[in-house]
């Protein structure tokens, strides 16, 4: 028996105006007091006769902003969740990133921390549609984040888009698809606005 983990952190630079998820823009967070909590919250939740005995198999980092979080917290709590549960050998372990917060040095240590799925925010190639969803990105850091994320050996890449965003056209959508497409991941999220 096994089980699925999701991890929400809630904290973003800024809130885009179409987001209903629980999140908050802040300049600052308590990162290390909420990677305590959550490693607290998991501990005690293992023990509930619902969760003993079985070990996770995936995780989900998703937010908000997790890769706002410093790589040494998202491996706290990934060894947290091994030591109180176990973790399947084969388990993928995804964390939510926006193309705008992460360098290489943050995908590298990522990856070193157990994480081995990315899935980063793109929404738009076009700068206009990036405006309008209030994305802090640009359809460059998009293409410079998941060639990074390939070169810190992420085999697994996952990128967003956003589709019927008002005064979008087909030819729009296209592009979006093919752009990401170009970007090599081995999976792509399409939402409709």
């Amino acid at each position: 028996m096994s089980f699925s983990l999701y991890v929400h952190i809630p904290w973003c630079q800024s809130k885009c105006p179409y987001c209903d998820f629980n999140s908050h823009a802040a300049a600052s967070w308590p990162e290390a007091d909420y990677t305590r909590a959550l490693i607290s919250e998991l501990e005690y939740r293992a023990r509930a006769p619902s969760y003993s005995g079985q070990r996770i198999r995936t995780i989900f980092f998703g937010g908000g902003t997790p890769s706002l979080f410093d790589p040494k917290s998202i491996g706290q709590i990934i060894e947290a969740a091994s030591r109180v549960c176990g973790i399947e050998d084969d388990a993928e372990i995804t964390l939510e990133a926006n193309p705008g917060t992460v360098d290489l040095a943050k995908l590298v240590g990522m990856r070193a921390a157990g994480v081995n799925r990315i899935s980063f925010g793109a929404q738009s190639f076009n700068a206009a549609t990036l405006k309008f969803l209030g994305r802090i990105h640009s359809a460059d850091e998009t293409r410079a984040a998941a060639k990074m994320a390939h070169r810190a050996g992420f085999e697994r890449l996952n990128l967003d888009l956003i589709f019927a965003v008002p005064g979008q056209t087909v030819a729009d959508v296209m592009f979006d698809i093919e752009s990401v497409a170009a970007l090599e991941p081995d999976h792509i999220s399409a939402y409709n606005l």
